[in-house]
C-alpha cells in the first residue's frame, strides 16, 4: 500500500524523496534503501532502491518484479 498519491519530477522520473515518502517501511542502509515492494503482495522489505550519480532512482525487487512494474505501481 502506498502512502500517498503519484509523484514524479518534471522529467517524469520518480525522485528519491518521493520514494522515501510513498513507499512503506522504508529503511536506509548506507546509500541504499529498502521498502515493501508495491508491485506484489509483500510483507518483508524485498525492494531496494538507490539514487545513481545522474539522479535517477533505480529499483531492484529481490522477489523478481521488473523495474517497469515497480515504477508503474509507485505511479498509480
Amino acid at each position: 500500500t502506498l502512502k500517498s498519491t503519484k509523484k514524479t519530477n518534471t522529467n517524469g522520473r520518480i525522485s528519491l524523496l518521493d520514494c522515501q515518502s510513498l513507499l512503506d517501511n522504508v529503511r536506509r542502509s548506507g546509500s541504499e534503501y529498502s521498502a515493501i515492494c508495491p508491485a506484489h503482495q509483500d510483507s518483508n522489505n524485498s525492494l531496494t532502491f538507490r539514487k545513481k550519480d545522474d539522479g535517477q532512482v533505480v529499483f531492484n525487487c529481490h522477489s523478481g518484479c521488473e523495474h517497469r512494474e515497480i515504477v508503474k505501481a509507485i505511479q498509480q
